[in-house]
């Protein structure tokens, strides 16, 4: 998931805690470099759920509503200040599952191998990018 700088921005300083600077781009026509990042979560993580049966036109529709409206709702309370969006990371048991390989140890190693690429140190960055493979497995 890549996440632009402007909309960092407007995240709590305790959700940015969860984001990961992964780059400053120039897009076309566009003046300003844009910084990007990343929210670090690994689906593979997951344990495979029972195929659920198969289901009809209406039925999938239905289903896609609900789930529209249910991230339609979480958003307005989002917005509204009646809930802190960095607490799923501390208490959503999948998302929590999804972020166990990304150690403190990886998270530092990264920001050692950013800092040095955007300083133009490319050996340096790429040793340390390539430790973080052995870090994460």
């Amino acid at each position: 998931m890549l996440i632009s700088g402007d909309l960092f921005d407007i995240f709590s300083p305790q959700t940015q805690l969860y984001m990961r600077q992964i780059d400053i781009v120039q897009m076309k026509g566009n003046p300003e470099p844009v910084r990007l990042y990343t929210c670090d979560i690994d689906p593979t993580e997951l344990e495979l759920e029972e195929k659920e049966p198969v289901q009809t036109k209406l039925q999938q529709k239905l289903r896609r509503v609900q789930n529209r409206i249910k991230r339609d709702n979480y958003r307005q309370q989002a917005c509204r200040g009646l809930i802190q969006v960095s607490t799923i990371f501390e208490v959503d048991d999948t998302i929590i599952q999804m972020r166990k390989p990304y150690s403190a140890q990886f998270f530092y190693l990264f920001q050692e191998a950013f800092h040095n690429y955007i300083l133009g140190d490319w050996e340096k960055a790429h040793r340390l990018l390539a430790s973080i493979e052995i870090v994460k497995g």
